[in-house]
């Protein structure tokens, strides 16, 4: 079909053999993988329930600085409603944060409804009813911040948003250590929605999105995202690889790499580094001989003296290119079967982690790039303590990740629950139930003490007990005097002072001159001027007694 390749090819001063019983020159730097199982890391091996796991990644510092900055936003914006006139604190914002989890687990379909929706009594859950009103739910995630406000003349947009990030991807390296399989990709997060956004990078593998541009290295066994990096640049960079495996180092782990990272250059650096390397080979790379790429219908390795080995002739399913190319790599490892195996690794961790996004507690109609981000953040920190729950020698090595964030939020939400039960006095009696059933409390104890209440209540000084109010239904008592001062309808002069007294009948503002028990229009009685007031008091009492009659 294609004429025969002689065993020998030169491509810039790399020569290539091929022949079948040929063995490389130089030897791998090992045999054999080291046994480096997937497990967390300090703390991480005994969280024993989700709050636990996931505060490894959001810690207290990142959560009392989220608030400190929340609450400087709220005080810059001084709005006049109650919902938003109040600062709040960690354990509010702790339950904000809940809301969003649960939000992106009850909200996760292709077409959810607007978020509005879960507050109401039709179609909504009683958690989000009892833990806070969806206009205060808004509003903070309106004023929400995650650093300080930057009054320096020098300004780069992750300044918004990058230190909370920083902190976030620190965690992440610090809590797990990943098998001995690693994948670095791309992923792109899509910001076009948003015309103000800064950011415009793309990717090849991400068609039709336009955004910031972040490279990170998953474990192939578990997707754990190990190391995280915002790329600065639209091109990728070899620098952007040696951070992510700073912590790997000298381990003899495996690492993995798509078409846009490989090269002889970068993989020589790697395994000087004690990594071994396999990527796929781009079709444009200047280390794949044409005489390879363009005859090539079987697969055939080719090696050369720096310990590099080049697979052509692959299936497009385990590479597009049909090539590979590995560095280091050991004699027992089939290249082909692993890139297979793990190339995908990071598209599935994108998948999951967004699967129940906290995006879905996002308004339909506000976009805001930098509160995408942050929903991104809160995204990967659930992701990630998911997994180390589950590896956790107190954990749950079966737990569903959906199961895992409900669990979630309803432990963020608890506090703020225990707190307005307990401590609001001025709440109704229904949304304590609420909160009661939620909490799992016992509600007879509720409802005896809330009748005591009343009953210490029915006992002050000057109320009528419940026995003699014999009120029909339907009827509503009137106070005696208007709740605001107004001015009297009987005095003509235009200065005179407002007052509170009213009518009992017509219930029109009146000043005592002017009514008795009502007013003059009501009883038939009208007060004359000064030349009438010589009548007598027995006359005016007679005249009295017959409007009464």
């Amino acid at each position: 079909m294609s004429r025969t390749l002689s065993s020998a090819v030169k491509v810039k001063f790399l020569e290539w053999n091929c022949e079948d019983r040929m063995v490389p020159p130089t030897p791998p730097i090992a045999d054999d993988l080291p046994d480096n199982p997937s497990c967390g890391k300090g703390p991480a091996k005994n969280v024993s329930n989700p709050l636990e796991a996931w505060h490894l990644f959001i810690d207290g510092p990142m959560l009392n600085q989220l608030v400190k900055s929340t609450n400087e936003m709220i005080k810059a914006v001084r709005k006049k409603e109650s919902h938003q006139k109040r600062l709040t604190d960690m354990t509010e914002m702790r339950a904000w944060l809940g809301l969003n989890y649960l939000c992106g687990v009850l909200r996760n379909s292709a077409h959810p409804g607007p978020t509005e929706e879960l507050w109401t009594l039709e179609l909504g859950n009683a958690i989000f009813r009892a833990t806070m009103s969806y206009k205060r739910f808004e509003y903070l995630g309106e004023c929400v911040r995650s650093v300080e406000q930057n009054d320096g003349d020098a300004y780069h947009p992750l300044d918004d948003i990058g230190d909370f990030w920083e902190k976030l991807v620190i965690n992440c390296r610090s809590y797990y250590s990943p098998s001995d399989f690693s994948m670095i990709d791309e992923y792109i997060l899509d910001l076009s929605m948003d015309p103000q956004s800064p950011f415009d990078h793309t990717i090849p593998a991400c068609p039709g999105r336009r955004g910031i541009r972040f490279v990170t290295m998953c474990d192939a066994k578990t997707s754990y995202i190990c190391n995280a990096i915002v790329a600065s640049h639209q091109d990728p960079l070899d620098e952007e690889v040696y951070q992510l495996v700073s912590d790997i180092k000298s381990s003899r782990r495996c690492i993995c790499l798509n078409e846009r990272y490989s090269s002889i250059g970068l993989m020589q650096k790697l395994k000087q580094c004690q990594l071994q390397v396999v990527g796929s080979l781009a079709n444009t790379a200047n280390e794949i001989p044409t005489e390879i790429y363009n005859q090539l219908t079987n697969q055939q390795v080719w090696y050369s003296k720096n310990d590099t080995t080049l697979i052509g002739g692959l299936d497009p399913s385990v590479s597009p290119t049909t090539c590979l190319l590995t560095n280091g790599l050991s004699t027992r490892i089939n290249a082909a079967k692993l890139f297979e195996t793990v190339k995908g690794c990071n598209a599935k961790a994108y998948e999951q982690f967004r699967r129940f996004s906290t995006r879905h507690a996002r308004s339909r109609y506000r976009y805001i790039w930098s509160l995408e981000f942050f929903y991104f953040i809160l995204d990967i920190s659930a992701f990630n303590s998911w997994i180390v729950y589950r590896l956790s020698e107190k954990g749950d090595a079966d737990i569903e990740q959906r199961d895992f964030q409900r669990q979630l939020g309803l432990y963020l939400t608890q506090q703020q629950l225990k707190q307005r039960i307990h401590m609001n006095i001025k709440l109704p009696l229904p949304l304590k139930l609420q909160i009661a059933e939620v909490l799992g409390e016992n509600v007879e104890s509720l409802l005896s003490s809330a009748s005591k209440v009343s009953i210490e209540t029915s006992k002050l000084t000057g109320s009528i007990p419940n026995e003699k109010a014999l009120i029909p239904e339907g009827i509503t008592l009137q106070t005696r005097e208007n709740e605001n001062r107004k001015r009297c309808r009987g005095c003509k002069s235009r200065n005179g002072s407002k007052i509170k007294t009213r009518c009992q009948q017509c219930l029109l503002p009146y000043c005592m001159r002017h009514m008795i028990t009502r007013c003059g229009a009501c009883t038939g009685y009208e007060l004359k001027q000064t030349d009438d007031l010589s009548k007598s008091e027995e006359e005016l009492a007679g005249d009295l007694d017959a409007s009464l009659d």
